[in-house]
């Protein structure tokens, strides 16, 4: 059985393609994941399902969420508004994940009770905190039902060694994690697809150890859109 292996929306926020038709791509190349990624609650606001929207969503095995992580910062409040509007938006279908960006203001125990299944995903050097397995432990251990997200080219900036290191982030999350952020680096740019990226060596070798848990693909795609996105989903296949 194949790994579900799919776009996050947020690979195409360079362009003008609506949040339906970037869905809808990825349906179109094989993927049976796929993350609906809102940057800003603003966005969230915006997006509006329609039956073909839904259609569309419905087909993927593995759906994921990604809650707004700009210009935002969760505490209690500002966490029961976002989970709410998930929850309304989203509550016709069994989310396998609602990805956070933790910060040290979150209200992670609101997070821990809800209904919707939150994931914590670990950070690149760009945050103060929650880089490294540690710190994601912790936040494991006092909440029992939080899951996690691996971010491998988060886990590369932590240190380019992924080999050395992956094992201490899968341990940290052992039993929690529920899927896999993937992409990789090129000069001067961040969160490009794999198989164009100058570490894909290190990222090849991480999805090959973890072969068990969906994967969704973050390298950003602003040109030759289909073109990139069918290569980047071929790239895939030896990991499934």
């Amino acid at each position: 059985m194949s790994i579900p292996t799919g776009f996050s929306t947020g690979c195409f926020y360079q362009t003008d393609w609506t949040l339906g038709a970037k869905i809808a791509l990825g349906k179109l190349l094989g993927a049976d994941a796929v993350e609906l990624s809102f940057a800003t609650e603003e966005q969230l606001d915006e997006f509006e399902f329609n039956e073909r929207i839904k259609r569309h969503v419905s087909f993927f095995k593995f759906i994921s969420v990604h809650a707004p992580w700009l210009e935002i910062s969760y505490d209690r409040g500002t966490a029961k508004r976002i989970s709410r509007k998930i929850l309304e938006k989203f509550g016709d279908f069994s989310l396998n994940s609602v990805v956070l960006h933790p910060t040290n203001e979150m209200d992670f125990k609101y997070f821990n009770d809800h209904e919707l299944p939150f994931a914590i995903e670990n950070m690149d050097n760009r945050k103060d905190n929650y880089r490294d397995p540690e710190s994601i432990r912790q936040v494991l251990e006092k909440n029992k039902k939080i899951g996690a997200v691996l971010d491998l080219q988060h886990l590369y900036e932590y240190d380019r060694d992924v080999w050395k290191f992956l094992p201490y982030f899968l341990d940290a999350m052992a039993g929690r994690l529920t899927h896999l952020h993937v992409s990789g680096c090129a000069p001067e740019k961040l969160h490009v697809p794999v198989y164009q990226a100058k570490n894909y060596w290190g990222i090849e070798r991480a999805l090959d150890r973890v072969r068990d848990k969906p994967r969704i693909l973050e390298g950003v795609i602003s040109k030759s859109i289909i073109y990139i996105a069918r290569m980047e989903m071929e790239s895939m296949k030896k990991f499934r």
